[in-house]
């Protein structure tokens, strides 16, 4: 029954905690985000400064995704700080509790957290940043978008697309370039011809119609037609996701995405990266638990608490750019994907076992 109690109550405070945290550091990044947006778009697009302040929130779930380490640790530190001030730590510590007995109920709640945010709350980031886009798209006085790349496959062959400019409402790209090339018996890429066109429509039927086409071989023979129509499997969305800087699919779609770049013969390396991100990220919340707990749990016995607490912080920042310069290491095919996303978690994890541990000990 005691335990029972005791187990709701600090519930009801990390939760508490992390809610204060989250508010804190999402209400700072939705202010920075709007300040930036409101410079960013031109006064000429005529958008006003509330639909300024919607983009801003549509953007601010995908943005929180990179915090989201960082809340915890502040939260849980908050709590556990909290429960410190009021000498409730002591009472439960002279009262015979491990650290990890009243540590238990946080770490799971942090897990949860990172599990929720990973299957839920990851697909509604993705989808409020792919809403966000397609609006700007919209509302922008510029109907036509510049700079596109895409591509396609097959077993036999790859293909490149690159096209200058995109035009939304009419399914059109312009000044396009095809380069194709074919797959040899030793799997190298081998280039055979590349196709010009005045502009391509994408059909619904699943193919390009090119216009004012040319077509060079290596022997650097030209052909040239009027219209052509050339097979794709590009959709409409993969169009849309070609443009700028889009959100990556959400969790339940990676694997899907992933299967597709390896069947079209491209580099899947973003994707595995991210996917194990968010695998991790319970894992790399339950660290940051730890963490907090090892700046806090020594102030019943050396005091000190807003260094411990700022030396926290460092240190959160500290494992916040490692996890970053790895994962840099990972996309640069340095090191293994698997190894760049998961050391830096474990290793805190271990880390905040073995030193409360020792703190347990005496």
């Amino acid at each position: 029954m005691i335990d029972s109690t005791l187990n709701r109550y600090l519930i009801k405070k990390s939760l508490l905690g992390l809610f204060i945290s989250f508010t804190v550091i999402s209400s700072l990044i939705i202010l920075v985000d709007y300040v930036e947006g409101t410079r960013n778009i031109s006064t000429s697009e005529n958008i006003s400064s509330g639909t300024i302040f919607i983009f801003t929130l549509l953007r601010a779930p995908q943005l929180l995704e990179e915090t989201i380490p960082f809340i915890v640790l502040f939260g849980v530190m908050g709590t556990l700080n909290n429960l410190n001030q009021k000498n409730e730590l002591i009472v439960l510590r002279s009262a015979g509790l491990s650290v990890w007995k009243f540590l238990s109920p946080i770490i799971v709640i942090t897990a949860l957290f990172g599990l929720i945010w990973s299957t839920l709350l990851n697909p509604l980031a993705s989808f409020t940043l792919s809403t966000h886009n397609n609006l700007m798209n919209k509302l922008s006085s510029k109907s036509e978008i510049t700079d596109i790349w895409l591509r396609e496959g097959s077993q036999t062959n790859k293909i490149i697309i690159h096209a200058e400019e995109y035009n939304e409402a009419t399914k059109t790209i312009f000044d396009v370039t095809y380069f194709i090339f074919d797959i040899t018996t030793l799997n190298e890429l081998k280039f055979t011809n590349r196709i010009d066109a005045s502009k391509a429509v994408l059909l619904k039927s699943g193919y390009w119609q090119l216009h004012d086409v040319t077509e060079i071989n290596t022997n650097g023979l030209n052909k040239q037609k009027d219209i052509m129509s050339f097979p794709t499997n590009v959709t409409e969305v993969d169009l849309i996701n070609s443009i700028g800087k889009q959100s990556l699919p959400s969790f339940w779609k990676i694997m899907k995405e992933i299967s597709k770049r390896k069947s079209d013969g491209f580099s899947t390396v973003s994707l595995n990266i991210y996917f194990n991100k968010l695998l991790s990220l319970p894992m790399m919340l339950i660290a940051m638990t730890l963490l907090a707990a090892c700046v806090t749990m020594n102030h019943d016995r050396e005091g000190n608490t807003t260094k411990l607490i700022i030396f926290g912080s460092i240190l959160g920042f500290v494992i916040y750019f490692s996890n970053n310069l790895m994962i840099s290491l990972a996309k640069s095919e340095t090191i293994p994907v698997t190894f760049a996303t998961w050391s830096i978690p474990i290793f805190t994890l271990l880390f905040g076992t073995i030193y409360l541990s020792l703190i347990e000990d005496g």
